[in-house]
């Protein structure tokens, strides 16, 4: 879809306005795309309260952005994109009912939007970085199961540092599940 013709797509959508503005969200959304353009930002007290989760993210710097994230996705299942990106299981659901074509239309944009530049956006989202973690309490103790993604998820400097409990949780997830298997397969 990304190679369909812009006259034939305008021709389209205005031969069938009544099936695009029946919920109202496509008008919205154009809409709110010219005031940003014209404002740089969108008033949020402005919008009508079922069409805040198409526009409205986290803070990446808050603690629960992730799950915050995760429950807009669900509220909004037609942004495939960060539906693929907070909740793959419901991602994965909604595209096994999708058509060919729109298939090939969400693969083309996952590719020239969020798959592009993947380790940034993934490092803005949910990356511990040094400025997020001098905001946390003094005594925070960090924690990852592994593998870590270094530089992406968590800065190497964190993760070695003394604050960080990494490798000792590492090293006891792997003796636990070594003897987890161990039991599981042994005869008796």
């Amino acid at each position: 879809m990304t190679d369909v013709d812009k006259v034939w797509l305008q021709t389209w959508i205005h031969g069938h306005a009544d099936l695009i503005t029946s919920d109202g969200n496509f008008p919205f959304l154009n809409a709110a795309k010219r005031e940003i353009a014209q404002l740089g930002h969108l008033k949020i007290e402005d919008v009508f309260p079922q069409q805040r989760f198409l526009v409205i993210r986290a803070k990446p710097d808050h603690p629960d952005a992730w799950l915050t994230n995760r429950l807009i996705s669900d509220f909004v299942p037609a942004d495939f994109v960060s539906r693929y990106i907070f909740n793959k299981q419901g991602f994965y659901k909604d595209y096994d009912g999708y058509s060919d074509a729109w298939r090939s239309h969400v693969v083309d944009v996952l590719k020239t939007t969020y798959l592009k530049d993947k380790v940034a956006f993934r490092t803005r989202l949910y990356g511990l970085t040094w400025d997020r973690f001098q905001r946390c309490k003094p005594d925070v103790f960090v924690m990852h199961p592994g593998p870590m993604n270094r530089g992406i998820e968590i800065q190497s400097d964190i993760a070695d540092g003394p604050q960080s409990g990494i490798l000792q949780q590492v090293t006891n997830g792997l003796a636990v599940r070594m003897a987890v298997l161990y039991l599981v397969t042994s005869v008796q």
